[in-house]
């Protein structure tokens, strides 16, 4: 958000010396920042709906550790990428007609944001996109987001996927966030890693998320991008315990998202918000 008169800032990342920013740095469309019980601590713009982009993952993995809790699949479980989910683009080369497990795909999704694992997940674990994307909006419905409408497993806009644009606000992805980290804290154990393999180790997998390593106790959750979304990001961080989630939509850029978040999270915990 834009403000007349340039403020400077100061944050102290982790690993990194204090660092100063314009105000007019920090552009966005939307934010919200809260606990994980419901606190909400700032929020501008936080019921406007604006496009999801790849934020939209964060449900296709919710559905897929469903299956995984209900003993249906398993991690280890083998997936043959259907030669549709290998043609879809952005994010790590997957071959047509070759077998990764379960957890492959959910590293490629959640720590690389590639569209065509998140395509292969909504494949094998709906029996097809259309029947998946039921899925996202009748667990959306379940969860009482209301705002929330996935139209693809991963995020991308119409030109691409022929439907809809995935959208909602930033109040029930900050409900989904809590959900997240309340019932699915496996999906933290795949997003806090900078770096990772799959494919017996063949594939690097690096995080689009840079504010890992960089900021004290974040370790998720998910960013997004496509021009009509900007860039967005759903944060969570934990400092001695105490943990924090920031939804930050429709910046500029991701440095202009991942500065905001790195304020948002420092401020949190300086200030005492917990």
């Amino acid at each position: 958000m834009k403000m007349n008169k340039k403020i400077l800032f100061s944050m102290l990342f982790f690993g990194v010396s204090s660092m100063a920013f314009s105000e007019d740095y920090f552009d966005y469309k939307a934010l919200l920042v809260g606990d994980v019980n419901g606190n909400i601590i700032k929020e501008d713009n936080s019921s406007t709906v604006r496009p999801l982009a790849s934020v939209t993952k964060i449900m296709t993995v919710i559905l897929t550790m469903d299956k995984i809790k209900s003993g249906q699949i398993s991690y280890d479980t083998k997936v043959t990428v259907s030669a549709k989910a290998a043609k879809v683009p952005y994010g790590v080369t997957l071959v047509a007609g070759k077998q990764y497990t379960v957890r492959d795909l959910l590293k490629a999704t959640i720590i690389k944001s590639s569209n065509n694992a998140a395509y292969a997940l909504g494949e094998f674990v709906g029996g097809s996109i259309p029947n998946f994307v039921n899925m996202m909006n009748q667990k959306a419905q379940q969860f009482g987001l209301y705002s929330l409408r996935y139209c693809s497993p991963n995020g991308l806009p119409p030109s691409y996927t022929g439907s809809c644009m995935d959208q909602g606000n930033a109040r029930d992805l900050y409900k989904l966030a809590q959900i997240v980290v309340k019932d699915y804290s496996d999906y933290l154990d795949f997003s806090r890693n900078k770096v990772d393999y799959i494919d017996n180790g063949n594939t690097k997998v690096s995080s689009t998320n840079t504010l890992l390593g960089n900021v004290i106790g974040v370790d998720g959750l998910k960013t997004g991008y496509h021009d009509a979304a900007g860039s967005n990001i759903v944060l969570t961080a934990i400092r001695d315990g105490n943990r924090m989630i920031t939804v930050i939509l429709g910046s500029a850029h991701a440095k202009d998202r991942n500065a905001i978040g790195a304020r948002e999270i420092n401020e949190y915990y300086a200030n005492g918000y917990y």
